[in-house]
């Protein structure tokens, strides 16, 4: 086995979803037109990945507990929205408290220096 058949087998996931590159893509397939041991490899892995995404869309088709669901993305989505708004919304108590602080502390040092002066 060549170094361009282990390269090909480690990018062989890349290229099943979608995620490899031009140039990653283009050896992948040049090399599986020449490489009988790859294209078995290429064939297995695809049969794989297809079993494993039909069982996900089963499993999320056969939940009934919203625990074992598939979440889809926008779900993911909206997740990252309301942990984003409360975050924004702590971020604006923090900087309210602190300029109260700041206005109750001035209030504070204002009046001990006038009761220094009337003594």
């Amino acid at each position: 086995m060549s170094i361009v058949c282990e390269v090909v087998k480690d990018l062989v996931p890349l290229h099943l979803d979608g995620t490899a590159s031009k140039m990653s893509e283009s050896l992948i397939r040049r090399h599986l037109k020449r490489c009988e041991d790859c294209r078995e490899y290429y064939a297995i892995c695809s049969e794989s990945r297809d079993a494993e995404v039909k069982r996900m869309i089963e499993n999320a088709e056969n939940a009934e507990d919203e625990e074992n669901r598939f979440d889809a993305p926008e779900n993911g989505y909206a997740l990252i929205a309301k942990r984003m708004e409360k975050s924004i919304l702590i971020e604006r108590l923090v900087y309210v408290a602190a300029f109260v602080s700041a206005v109750a502390a001035t209030f504070i040092f204002c009046n001990v220096g006038k009761n220094r002066k009337n003594k």
